[in-house]
């Protein structure tokens, strides 16, 4: 058995680049208000911690702290105003990490404070806790791996350090704290983890809209090339060029002129040779005419024999003379059919 097996579908679920995308804008602000929070910790409890070295302690915890949230505020700007789609991949693992790191930060005040702390100031420090825990989870659930690991690493050290008090020194108060803490600890996972899932359909139906759309796209683009185009020689049709001399020549006022060109006695070819050898010479014809040569810009198929031949210039006879030798010139090569 894989060790992803073993694993929850959330933890091995893998991460959408548009809510890394959106994670990355929306944790912006979030390290200030983590280190007024950790100001906050020593001014609370500085002189409550006088006693066996804890001036010492709660100031090398604000020292991590502070470097933690300057790499967290370095990590949310290195890349940019916005991340982009292909730098998803390698920063969302390292922001777990991160958030990890800092998480594991404030799960160390338990063990670090409660045993020096009454009842009524270690409420102070859960309630400071929980608003740690709960702060980051909107932001977190863009990415639910992360929001775990958060909740996990600040919770778990804290509920341990509780519980153990509560063996040394019971007391009913603790009790209510200790299992209000832990249900407060349950709650951030389960509202994560519904926010969590919303997003992720959210852009999941954000994505198949987008898909929808291009979809209508492709078949209107393909619907109007299929009106405006001859199915049997792929070319033009008469309301295709119409629409092009409009765009390119009347709007601009440019000269043009042209030349209509029907095949004499094309009707005799289904009878004698079937209606795919028909369709055969019209096809041919169309390859020849589609190849600009001189002044010729582009043939259209008119109606049953006809093909429209576009001109740039202005008539003359000279001209004239020239266009329709050249014309001419298509039908010396004879049409082989089956041999």
């Amino acid at each position: 058995m894989a060790i992803k097996d073993l694993l929850p579908s959330w933890a091995i679920q893998r991460q959408q680049p548009e809510l890394t995308q959106q994670l990355y804008t929306e944790l912006r602000g979030y390290e200030y208000l983590g280190i007024s929070a950790a100001v906050l910790v020593l001014l609370v409890f500085w002189e409550i911690t006088a006693a066996n070295h804890g001036h010492l302690f709660l100031s090398v915890w604000l020292g991590v702290m502070f470097c933690l949230y300057a790499l967290q505020w370095k990590l949310l700007r290195e890349e940019g105003s916005e991340l982009s789609y292909e730098a998803t991949e390698r920063w969302a693992p390292r922001n777990r990490v991160m958030a990890f790191l800092i998480a594991g930060g404030w799960g160390a005040l338990g063990p670090l404070l409660i045993w020096q702390l009454d009842p009524w100031q270690t409420l102070a420090l859960a309630l400071l806790l929980f608003s740690v825990l709960a702060m980051p989870v909107s932001a977190y659930s863009n990415d639910y791996p992360a929001a775990v690991l958060s909740v996990l690493a600040i919770a778990a050290p804290t509920l341990v350090v509780l519980l153990s008090k509560q063996f040394s020194q019971p007391l009913a108060s603790q009790f209510w704290l200790l299992a209000t803490f832990g249900t407060g600890a349950l709650l951030c996972l389960f509202s994560g983890h519904r926010l969590s899932q919303t997003r992720r359909r959210a852009i999941h139906e954000q994505n198949e809209l987008i898909k929808t759309k291009v979809n209508l796209v492709s078949v209107e683009h393909e619907l109007r090339r299929e009106r405006d185009t001859d199915p049997q020689t792929g070319l033009g049709n008469r309301r295709w060029l119409e629409h092009y001399l409009q765009k390119h020549y009347e709007v601009a006022e440019k000269p043009f002129y042209i030349i209509a060109l029907s095949i004499d006695q094309f009707s005799d070819v289904t009878p004698s040779f079937g209606r795919h050898a028909a369709d055969f010479v019209l096809q041919d014809l169309a390859s020849r005419l589609n190849q600009p040569k001189g002044f010729r810009q582009l043939a259209a198929r008119g109606d049953s024999d006809c093909f429209l031949i576009l001109y740039e210039g202005t008539e003359s006879g000279l001209e004239i003379e020239e266009t329709v030798s050249q014309l001419f010139n298509l039908f010396r090569s004879p049409f082989f059919w089956q041999n």
